[in-house]
């Protein structure tokens, strides 16, 4: 099974979860949500069960400012992400762990593999594609 470094962002909302505006010790607050970003390395699976624990979910990116915030607080590396298809179910659409269909700004394509086709990763590069950096 694939590892990589995680991202635990168990979007929960502070509303059903929490009485008041504060996350727990840890976790960042975002548009009414709390992440966790845990850098441990997982599989996919290991992460979202972590998830489940907390109460949350694996991340869901619904929007352009989500994204640019989970990308912010992130150095260079890879990591999972909630987005999830049954595997070799060409049909099915890709979907977040919330349930919501992932529906634009992903290649949903870049992987075409056995072990990552029902899962989804996202790599953060600081500014640098790996062309880039292969070539310095």
């Amino acid at each position: 099974m694939y590892k990589a470094r995680l991202i635990f962002i168990a979007a929960i909302s502070l509303l059903q979860t929490f009485c008041g505006t504060e996350c727990p010790q840890k976790w960042i607050r975002f548009n009414g949500n709390c992440y966790l970003f845990d850098l441990k390395t997982s599989t996919f699976y290991q992460n979202e069960e972590r998830c489940k624990s907390f109460g949350g979910y694996v991340v869901s990116i619904n929007n352009e400012d989500e994204n640019k915030f989970v990308t912010s607080k992130l150095k260079k590396t890879s990591f999972w992400i909630g987005g999830q298809k049954v595997k070799n179910d060409t049909n099915q659409p890709w979907l977040w762990a919330d349930g919501s269909e992932i529906t634009s700004n992903w290649n949903v394509d870049f992987h075409d593999t056995n072990i990552l086709n029902s899962c989804s990763m996202m790599f953060v590069s600081n500014g640098y594609t790996c062309i880039q950096a292969m070539q310095t």
